[in-house]
């Protein structure tokens, strides 16, 4: 039989040693530790996930205002270069303006030359820009290229015809820019046959 050292009093029956009582108490402290280390390092990363949404967001909203203004500039400027191009056309008109009638009010040759000019320096421009004339007198008729305002009957003629331009249409690459008006020829009707003699 183990001998008690003095002053010390057995364990009753359901009581913990003072060893193991001494011990829980640091378990549940290395536990505490550990889930503490756990917490602060899932909110440091929190914090940096909630600083990288706020980074992205603010750089969204600048990309956002950014295009919304070049948009702008865009649809502001957009037919800056065209108007360029049609500045000499404008000067040609100055100059055929100060063009004045000789004393029978006839104009010279340099104003019908100046107007001319003025017709090809328009003409080379569309051309430039892909703007093309809609076919006109002697094609088909079609309602998506042609405005019909005026009809007329012709012998001789397929259905359908345009006979005359009162308007040109214009392409713009594939798109029509302005459909042409024109008038559209008829196909005769044919005379009604001969009546017979009476008998």
């Amino acid at each position: 039989m183990p001998i008690e050292p003095e002053g010390t009093t057995p364990p009753t029956e359901g009581q913990a040693s003072p060893d193991a009582s001494a011990g829980m108490p640091q378990l549940q402290m290395e536990e505490f530790m550990l889930l503490k280390q756990q917490h602060d390092e899932l909110a440091s990363t929190l914090g940096e996930y909630e600083a990288l949404i706020k980074r992205q967001q603010a750089e969204f909203e600048n990309f956002r205002r950014r295009t919304l203004r070049e948009r702008e500039e865009l649809l502001r400027y957009a037919g800056s270069e065209l108007l360029k191009e049609l500045l000499p056309v404008l000067d040609t008109f100055d100059r055929a303006a100060e063009v004045k009638p000789d004393e029978t009010g006839q104009y010279p040759k340099t104003f019908i030359d100046g107007l001319l000019l003025i017709r090809t320096q328009l003409a080379e421009l569309m051309k430039k820009n892909s703007v093309r004339e809609i076919e006109g007198a002697g094609s088909a008729f079609n309602p998506e290229l042609h405005m019909a305002i005026a009809h007329e009957h012709a012998s001789g003629q397929l259905a359908d015809t345009i006979g005359e331009v009162f308007q040109k249409g214009y392409w713009h690459h594939d798109k029509v820019l302005r459909a042409a008006t024109v008038k559209v020829l008829k196909t005769a009707p044919a005379a009604p046959p001969p009546r017979a003699p009476p008998p």
